[in-house]
C-alpha cells in the first residue's frame, strides 16, 4: 500500500485505463510543416463553392492553401483530383499558412 495525492491517483487511474495523455505546450510545439497548418473547412449550402469542382474553384491559386483531402460523411477522399466536385456538408482538409487558411475560409464563407 502507498499514499497518493488526488492528482497522482487520477493520473495512475488514467494510465491503468489506457487513457493517459501528456499535455503539450502548443507554443513550444514544432512540426515538420514549418508555418503550414492543417484545417478542416466545412462547406455549407451558402458557400459559393458548393457544386463546383476543385479546378473550377481555383482555391489554391486564390489562397495558396492546398486541399489535401475531402471528408464526405464517412468517406475520406485523399488527394482529390481537379475533377472532384465540392459538395454541401463536405469538409475540406487543407494545408497552408494561417494567412492562407484565413483567405480560404473567407472565400468559402463568401465573405471575401
Amino acid at each position: 500500500m502507498f499514499d497518493l495525492t488526488g492528482e497522482e491517483a487520477n493520473k495512475l487511474g488514467s494510465i491503468l485505463e489506457g487513457a493517459y495523455f501528456e499535455s503539450v505546450d502548443v507554443d513550444e510545439l514544432t512540426v515538420p510543416l514549418g508555418d503550414a497548418i492543417l484545417e478542416w473547412v466545412e462547406i455549407d449550402e451558402e458557400s459559393p463553392y458548393a457544386g463546383v469542382t476543385l479546378a473550377e474553384s481555383n482555391l489554391r491559386e486564390e489562397t495558396g492553401a492546398t486541399v489535401i483531402a475531402i471528408q464526405r460523411g464517412e468517406e475520406t477522399i485523399p488527394n482529390p483530383g481537379p475533377e472532384t466536385t465540392i459538395e454541401v456538408d463536405d469538409y475540406l482538409v487543407t494545408l497552408g499558412t494561417r494567412e492562407e487558411q484565413n483567405r480560404l475560409l473567407d472565400l468559402v464563407d463568401g465573405t471575401a
